[in-house]
């Protein structure tokens, strides 16, 4: 971890609960000023994610399913970054590599998380099946601890680290006319169209592309968590749109709930009959909804 980094650890995280309930901790608020550079807004953000992960690392268990959720998001909000600010990986070969390596190891940690969230959504399965779920999650937590533990894992956030202080992407930025604001607002606006085109008719997408609307959503809602303090003032419209958009995304990912369920039937091999899911009709019509009020919502990002 960076002297950057250290710094930002205690300033970057707040615990999800008080001490002997959970480990977890949650990403904290991040702090930028209004004419911060683009530079500064990057390095940031991506110390908040790796600080935010690094205070769930020591305690990830299997016994505290909260602490892998918080780890994995930190990684997810990270990737995002490199998403959002697709001009760090542009402009530098070395951030296109590490871009790629953070979504293959991170891979890792899926399936651990996806039982987790199984087994507390269904807490009425048999004992016999209940004992297949349990088992298959602690195959899937050691394959967690594994990775954690792996050289290649310790390789990558000595690359990241390094990037992140000399990397060629941060003299790109420099020498672009580049800003925080024009960065974020490039990014954003980007996203934000997608929902509104991709979005403007649900029911007549395939499930993947539906699922696409999803990741656009989380990537914005992760986009005005990373740049909404460059715009004081916009508190409200903040606000709602955050909640609009993690409302979509749980209205679009109930829509996977028959995929989830073959999933893992396939992995565990329980024989418990799939449960009737939520009328897809409803659902859509929700998901639509929701759409039309995120696009009704004045972004915050193109006020001066």
């Amino acid at each position: 971890m960076t002297a950057m980094t250290t710094a930002v650890t205690s300033a970057a995280t707040t615990a999800v609960t008080t001490a002997g309930t959970t480990a977890a901790v949650k990403a904290g608020p991040i702090q930028l000023r209004p004419h911060a550079s683009a530079q500064r807004a990057v390095m940031t953000v991506a110390t908040s994610c790796l600080a935010h992960a690094d205070a769930n690392q020591p305690h990830l268990g299997i016994d505290d399913p909260e602490v892998l959720h918080q780890f994995r998001v930190a990684y997810r909000r990270l990737r995002s970054l490199f998403s959002l600010a697709r001009e760090l990986p542009r402009s530098d070969p070395q951030g296109a590599r590490l871009k790629g390596d953070l979504r293959e190891l991170t891979s890792a940690f899926g399936l651990a998380r996806d039982l987790d969230v199984f087994v507390e959504t269904n807490p009425d399965l048999p004992e016999a099946d209940r004992a297949k779920v349990e088992q298959a999650r602690v195959a899937a937590y050691a394959t967690v601890a594994e990775t954690v533990d792996s050289a290649r894992w310790h390789h990558l956030h000595e690359d990241l680290d390094r990037w992140l202080d000399k990397g060629r992407w941060r003299k790109a930025l420099d020498d672009d006319p580049w800003t925080g604001r024009s960065l974020a607002r490039r990014a954003l606006n980007r996203r934000r169209s997608r929902i509104v085109t991709m979005g403007a008719d649900l029911a007549g997408l395939s499930e993947h592309d539906r699922h696409q609307v999803r990741i656009e959503a989380k990537k914005l809602r992760y986009g005005c968590q990373f740049f909404a303090a460059m715009w004081p003032g916009h508190e409200a419209e903040i606000s709602a749109l955050e909640s609009k958009l993690s409302k979509l995304q749980d209205t679009l990912g109930a829509l996977n709930d028959h995929a989830t369920w073959q999933h893992m039937a396939d992995v565990t091999g329980i024989e418990t009959a799939e449960p009737a899911h939520l009328d897809l009709a409803t659902q859509l019509a929700k998901a639509q909804k929701l759409v039309t009020e995120i696009t009704a919502i004045k972004p915050f990002w193109r006020a001066e």
